[in-house]
């Protein structure tokens, strides 16, 4: 995301890999549940009693999590977008890093969402390598 979007500089810990749904999920979870010193010392609640973040993990919650590119899934409300994840699947992908465009009065013209598909159902119908831990590392760096 760009210098004036959302950013987290903690989030540069996790490890989230998406060779293997299981692993994604396991690494968005391990974000979630492991503390945050800082965010320890402010505490969930202030003392009036008023909620000040949702935890003091790495990420506050699932949808915490910005990259270019997410696996979602819709379900019922109050359930955890992770616990949907693992129970029943991909159910859309979330493509986020999209740069619009100036000539499209709607930001992307009915030509690059077509090319946009193309490649995503590219990228579906046809198996793929694993990406390496260092891969991932020089992939963050860009």
């Amino acid at each position: 995301m760009s210098e004036v979007g959302y950013q987290s500089g903690i989030q540069d810990s996790l490890e989230i890999s998406y060779n293997d749904l299981n692993e994604f999920v396991d690494a968005i979870v391990s974000g979630i549940k492991t503390p945050v010193k800082d965010f320890e010392d402010i505490g969930l609640f202030d003392t009036n009693g008023i909620a000040q973040q949702i935890s003091t993990g790495i990420l506050q919650i699932e949808n915490e999590f910005y990259d270019s590119i997410r696996p979602k899934r819709s379900g019922e409300s109050g359930q955890r977008p992770y616990e949907l994840l693992k129970e029943k699947g991909i159910g859309y992908v979330e493509v986020r890093g999209i740069d619009l465009s100036s000539e499209s009065i709607i930001g992307i013209s009915k030509d690059q969402i077509r090319i946009l598909d193309l490649i995503l159902l590219h990228c579906l119908l046809l198996p793929s390598p694993s990406i390496s831990n260092e891969e991932m590392q020089k992939n963050k760096r860009k």
